[in-house]
């Protein structure tokens, strides 16, 4: 590790108490992070007890890294709070294991249907209300992201007042006339606005309980609510806590932190800077840094290993001047670097912003290419410009733009990924809609409803794709076989849990024949290998096995024998036979024949009760109150496993007209449609031999889309393809090559975190992007173009500051303060003296922002 300045190891050496760490960029955040994770871990701390909170998947992916690299694997929690909620729903049981997370494109989407839904509700409706009713959808129809926002927004608030915790959190209940901003119709009454909001959040609510989907709000709403239920004694369930980016937390999130964690029982430490708060439109607010710094210990980070002098001496001239922040701890630089001509400018461009975009592309960018770059702007449409003027005029310089609609938003994108990532997870309801609407032409809302159908009946898509669109259920096939066959249900208990490698050490199996239980198959095998920790899960030692253990060829030869010609059934199959098959070929016996029917009870009991937790043996036995024991001793295992099997064969038994009821004859012929149009892709991409990079099998799986699903009017447009660019660069780099299903199933789940800035590359020359998709990013060179008034501060700043309101300015001036400490070594800022707006002929005389006249003696001009 490297070594820490006195500063830095106090902060390191906390270990009791809740401290906030008031630390600005460049001051080693990361290091004192890693090495408070390190010595908490040393000192004992249970690492199940242990949580750092992070605001961005992208930041928890580097502390990730770099934890691993200083202490080797862990089981601490690392993520942001949206994981930490989702971690702590599965562990405890809250929400069904076949949940799918809605990302906002897959809420906007949903939102349509919604409207659609409402809309028709409100024609059928026999009130004086319908009409109005229906011109307000339609005005919501048309609403842009914002609108939709401020919606989503009212819903969240509605969902927690129906549990009866918006008061509780201090949420801010949200004023009753904001419903007025929703809707253009200056006529509709407040209680007409009111009924609508009320018709759509039932539906919403509804559409996701049928398909299983949550939202990320929810996923902060139930984990708070479920919190809330527990007794106070029993709500801190983490004792050590460290919190990154703390002024970014909304009231809500700090509601849930409360209680995970506690100042009384907990050790709890907050990094911030209320210079860098930024999200106000997520509901963060500086205030709840002041609010925690009157109980914390408050530590102040000096010593700057990121900029030099001249740039801190900015930073600290702005911000007591701009930000009002008078502090004596003032950021200090740790190296001693001169500043030479050009490394602070100001420039002012005497025509439009046209012309100084033309003249940064072409006269500034810096000689020296090991040089990191950033153009910070303020609006996606200046992005735009700015990777125009590149490709005119620098066509050979490697740009990286991060989009104003985010790469992983984008159609083409969710597509790729969607029929990857069936692979991965074979149950993902959310992947396989979208992957039934591609591939038969059905609307999302259509598909949406046969995939949800499908599951309830017991039958997964990959059955209709391998029964050639025959809907015939897995689970009558099983029926029929258990009623008129024999079977064979087998366990294994086993050295560890590498399939490749470990060996079986007990093998038990039970005979099923015409559904009446036979004999019991038993056997210990001996081995060279250390088992100590798989002991403690089977406590099988080695001293029994010398005393009860066979031969291992003889044993496998013997359970082969057992098994016949039989089809097998085990809880879990996939890990037994995969370690049976490589047990067999490692003594030299045939392995099990590829024609043998194989059937899993995890996969049986998921298709019969979609909607549970967990599918553990256990947790089986105790929900259905089944009599066996899950000991992990393969006796008792497999008997289990037979009253488990008992269980659901009453069940397969009894709801078969009910479970096959949904096929009519339209659902029948998509079937069909989605059979032979996605199984040839299915199986291109079922290659387990053939050796192809990641970024490759995007690309491949996108141009089959287009090529052979994608009418005439759906083809994906050039800049589709253009921006996907990074993505498939991205994996060919990072990804190595490997087998095309062991490629998907190792990376595809990471890339489901993603944001598209996390795709940018260490060769990519300059990266273009707005202030808030920066955030958390350095550069050596930092460019900040069209700093005027109606930019810096906003047009609508400015408007609300006419009337009095002033906080829109001021989280303007810190985001001016955000976009220049981006900077490590040089910074630009540039303004013009006209404005020609997009779409407009006239050009508007511009004055310089406001915020530049305090420090405009610190620049070159």
């Amino acid at each position: 590790m490297i070594k820490l300045s006195n500063e830095q190891q106090k902060i390191v050496d906390l270990y009791e108490g809740q401290h906030l760490v008031l630390a600005p960029p460049g001051t080693g955040k990361t290091e004192l992070l890693v090495h408070r994770l390190s010595n908490a871990i040393n000192s004992g701390i249970p690492q199940e007890e242990i949580a750092c909170l992070t605001f961005t998947n992208r930041a928890a992916e580097n502390m990730v890294e770099r934890v691993h690299q200083e202490i080797g694997d862990n089981d601490i929690f690392i993520g942001n709070i949206h994981s930490f909620c989702n971690r702590y729903l599965i562990k405890n049981n809250l929400i069904p294991q076949i949940t799918s997370l809605l990302d906002e494109e897959d809420q906007r989407q949903m939102f349509s249907d919604v409207i659609f839904d409402v809309t028709k509700d409100i024609a059928s409706d026999n009130s004086s209300m319908p009409n109005k009713l229906e011109g307000a959808l339609k005005d919501l129809t048309n609403a842009d992201y914002f609108s939709v926002s401020a919606i989503l927004a009212h819903l969240s608030y509605l969902k927690r007042k129906d549990f009866k915790i918006v008061d509780s959190i201090n949420y801010g209940a949200l004023n009753l006339d904001t419903y007025t901003s929703l809707f253009s119709d200056p006529i509709l009454s407040l209680e007409c606005r009111k009924h609508v909001i009320s018709l759509i959040y039932s539906r919403y609510e509804q559409l996701k309980d049928e398909s299983n989907y949550i939202d990320f709000d929810d996923l902060l709403t139930l984990s708070y609510f479920n919190l809330s239920q527990k007794l106070p004694q029993d709500n801190f369930e983490i004792t050590w806590l460290q919190v990154d980016e703390a002024q970014d937390l909304n009231p809500f999130q700090w509601g849930i932190i409360d209680k995970i964690s506690d100042k009384k029982h907990s050790h709890r430490v907050f990094f911030g800077d209320y210079d860098q708060s930024i999200f106000s439109f997520m509901g963060a607010s500086t205030e709840s840094l002041k609010f925690i710094s009157k109980t914390s210990v408050v530590h102040y980070m000096q010593i700057n290993y990121r900029s030099p002098q001249y740039l801190l001496d900015l930073y600290n001239q702005y911000a007591s001047n701009e930000l009002a922040i008078s502090s004596k701890f003032k950021p200090k630089a740790f190296n001693k670097v001169l500043k030479v001509k050009g490394d602070l400018r100001i420039k002012h461009f005497s025509r439009d912003q046209y012309d100084e975009a033309n003249n940064i592309v072409t006269s500034e960018f810096p000689v020296d290419k090991d040089y990191s770059v950033a153009i910070l702007v303020r609006t996606n449409e200046s992005a735009e410009m700015y990777a125009s003027q590149f490709k005119t005029n620098m066509p050979n310089v490697r740009i990286f733009k991060v989009s104003g609609v985010d790469l992983f938003s984008r159609r083409i994108t969710k597509d790729a990924l969607s029929v990857l990532n069936i692979f991965v997870n074979s149950r993902d309801k959310l992947s396989w809609s979208r992957v039934f609407h591609i591939s038969t032409g059905q609307t999302l809302k259509q598909s949406r409803f046969i995939i949800n159908s499908l599951f309830n009946a017991g039958i997964n898509p990959i059955d209709i794709l391998f029964n050639n669109a025959n809907s015939s259920s897995l689970l009558d096939d099983f029926l029929h076989l258990y009623n008129s066959a024999r079977l064979v249900v087998f366990d294994t208990e086993t050295t560890g849990l590498n399939t490749n490698e470990d060996d079986i050490i007990q093998i038990a199996a039970i005979e099923i024949i015409k559904g009446v239980p036979g004999k019991i198959f038993e056997v210990y095998i001996d081995t060279n290998r250390d088992f100590k920790e798989a002991e403690k899960i089977h406590h099988i030692s080695k001293e029994y096995l010398s005393d009860h253990a066979i031969e291992k060829h003889l044993a496998l030869s013997d359970f082969v024998n057992f098994i016949g010609d039989s089809a097998i059934i085990a809880h879990n199959l996939d890990y037994d036979y995969k370690i049976l098959n490589n047990n067999l070929e490692r003594v030299g016996l045939p392995l099990i024949p590829q024609e043998t029917k194989l059937y899993d009870s995890v996969d049986i009991t998921q298709r019969l009760h979609p909607k549970l937790p967990r599918y553990k043996l256990e947790y089986l036995l105790k929900v259905f109150n089944i009599e066996g024991s899950n000991s992990h001793n393969a006796v008792d295992d497999v008997k289990a496993t037979v009253g488990l099997i008992e269980h659901c064969i009453i069940e397969i038994e009894s709801t078969k007209l009910s479970r096959m009821a949904y096929i009519d004859n339209e659902t029948s012929k998509s079937l069909i449609k989605f059979s032979n149009n996605f199984m040839p892709l299915y199986e291109l991409l079922s290659d387990n031999a053939k050796i192809i990079n990641l970024g490759d099998v995007v690309s491949n799986v996108v141009s089959y889309i287009d090529d052979n699903f994608n009418s005439e009017s759906r083809k994906y447009k050039d800049n589709a393809y253009v921006e996907l660019k990074k993505l498939i660069e991205h994996m060919n780099h990072i990804c190595q090559e490997q087998s095309i299903l062991k490629g998907i199933k190792k990376y595809i789940p990471d890339y489901f975190k993603y944001k598209e800035v996390d795709l940018k590359l260490k060769k990519d020359n300059v990266v273009i992007a707005t202030v808030y998709k920066a955030k958390g990013l350095e550069f050596d060179f930092v460019i900040i173009p069209q700093c005027t008034e109606n930019t810096y501060p906003s047009y609508f700043s400015i408007k609300k500051e006419q009337k009095n309101d002033i906080s829109g300015v001021q989280e303007d001036a810190r985001l001016l303060y955000v976009a220049m400490t981006r900077a490590k070594k040089r910074l630009l800022i540039t303004y013009t003296s006209y404005t020609i707006p997009i779409k407009a002929v006239r050009k508007y005389y511009q004055c310089p922002s406001r915020f530049l006249k305090s420090i405009r003696a610190l620049f070159d001009r």
